[in-house]
């Protein structure tokens, strides 16, 4: 009988350490470039922009099991108001981004005490709108964020406090909203941050409190679903030393970061873990990872010159991401490129920001604003990105994100099922009346083929299509 050559076994021994070798690289590296491809959304044509109601200011929005829900507030004339008019929280829900449909909120919707809902959340239990009033708050539930009924609220279950409201997130077991209580919101508060939680949103508790007293001010703060945590992020502005010399900055800024298991138990720091003050304003699991994006935060250079800033765009840096680590450290990941803006070598990444990400299919989709040199006008921004490193912004003279007459910023990207939209503002100001219109915007790609079986294909997305955007007559009941 013949024995095998020895040198199979070596070629068979060598194979299997490939073999391994290959296996224990992909664990390392999540991004492995050996993964299906997603569609690429590299070739874009015109985005064409759509309107909700004029006057209606989208403040919260996110995909339901339905479809999508923006959420806010718009005036309604009244001329027994002091201005002639006044401010209610409205919604509208959609299917397919197309047409949208004013959502029932009831008596409730018409409570005086109340300007806008500020956070809508998606969790294991349903949805949640939630809108922070001068008294209390009230609050609204959804099984498919389609049909809304009033929970907490004036004289019905236990609501949250009034007060400013930082954001809310949804969890396996409910929903997690950061409060600042005041009687009076449009004046600010100096007051704490408080952390509140409820599982039904007729029941609302204040969670044990993780973040710091007044006496250390805390800026953009928001709250985000990861994985199975609940992550509150901001930035911390701590004095100066006192025996400082004249030229040191006006303030330092270091991180300010907690997590919890689902919001309503303890709460754990983070900031150590953080390479810095960051502006968090996404947060999502990609290609098995965490991920959160934002900027940076620098200290100002000008000497004690915090209270002239203008804006808190004055101390944010370019749009950025960061991932965790394996020592459970994040680390920054990506470059953003500044792309093909009217006038790219203008306008630097600092004078851009990025509000939201989603990921479609492994293809990362950030939306934003950027400022022009002119000062006065802001072009929408739109990045994508195959493997969380490399982004690519896109023309926004080609994709309708820049108007000669208005102001245009992306606020929110979501997806449901095959369907992709991103949800913006176009401001238009005018030296006659109506001197201010302002208008909630959607855009929508085309959709990417699909294979045999129904499910989402593999091509490249080719373009962005104009649709028009209708608006029912009546309420979902």
């Amino acid at each position: 009988m013949s024995r095998p050559w020895p040198g199979l076994r070596v070629i068979a021994v060598m194979a299997g350490l490939v073999v391994m070798v290959v296996v224990i690289g992909a664990l390392a590296n999540p991004w492995s470039d050996d993964r299906p491809e997603g569609p690429a959304f590299d070739s874009w044509a015109q985005v064409s922009g759509t309107r909700l109601p004029e006057g209606f200011e989208t403040r919260a929005a996110t995909a339901t099991p339905y479809g999508f829900v923006v959420a806010g507030m718009a005036s309604e004339e009244d001329p027994s108001a002091e201005l002639g008019f006044r401010l209610l929280p409205k919604a509208f829900v959609s299917s397919d981004g197309r047409t949208w449909q004013a959502a029932d909120l009831g008596p409730a919707g018409r409570n005086d005490d109340l300007d806008a809902i500020e956070a809508v959340a998606m969790s294991g239990k349903g949805g949640f709108l939630v809108a922070p009033g001068r008294q209390t708050s009230q609050v609204w539930t959804s099984k498919d964020g389609r049909r809304w009924t009033p929970a907490a609220g004036p004289g019905r279950g236990t609501p949250p406090p009034a007060g400013i409201l930082h954001g809310a997130a949804g969890t396996d077991t409910g929903v997690v909203a950061l409060i600042q209580p005041t009687d009076d919101p449009d004046q600010g508060a100096d007051t704490d941050v408080e952390i509140w939680a409820s599982v039904d949103g007729w029941t609302w508790g204040r969670v044990a409190q993780p973040l710091p007293r007044q006496e250390t001010e805390l800026f953009e703060l928001g709250v985000f679903s990861l994985d199975d945590q609940v992550i509150t992020a901001g930035y911390r502005q701590d004095p100066p030393p006192a025996a400082s010399p004249d030229d040191t900055p006006a303030s330092v800024h270091s991180p300010a970061a907690w997590t919890s298991h689902d919001g309503s138990g303890a709460w754990t720091s983070m900031a150590n873990r953080l390479p810095g003050a960051l502006w968090p304003t996404a947060a999502l699991t990609y290609q098995g990872s965490p991920l959160i994006c934002g900027a940076t935060v620098a200290t100002p250079e000008r000497t004690r010159a915090m209270d002239t800033l203008e804006s808190p765009y004055d101390v944010h840096g370019p749009p950025a991401c960061w991932t965790r680590s394996s020592d459970d450290s994040w680390k920054r990941t990506g470059r953003f490129g500044t792309g093909q803006l009217p006038d790219p070598t203008a306008v630097p990444l600092t004078e851009q920001r990025l509000s939201s990400v989603v990921d479609v299919d492994g293809t990362l989709i950030g939306v934003g604003a950027a400022n022009l040199p002119d000062g006065k006008r802001t072009v929408g921004a739109i990045w994508t990105s195959r493997d969380g490193r490399t982004w690519s912004e896109l023309a926004a003279a080609d994709n309708d994100l820049a108007s000669s007459t208005a102001t245009i910023e992306l606020r929110h990207v979501l997806r449901h099922d095959d369907t992709v939209i991103a949800v913006g503002k176009e401001e238009t100001y005018r030296d006659t009346e109506p001197y201010h219109e302002e208008y909630t915007r959607i855009w929508i790609p085309k959709p990417w083929p699909r294979s045999a079986t129904g499910s989402a294909g593999h091509a490249a997305l080719p373009s962005w299509r104009p649709v028009l955007t209708r608006v029912r007559a009546g309420l979902i009941r």
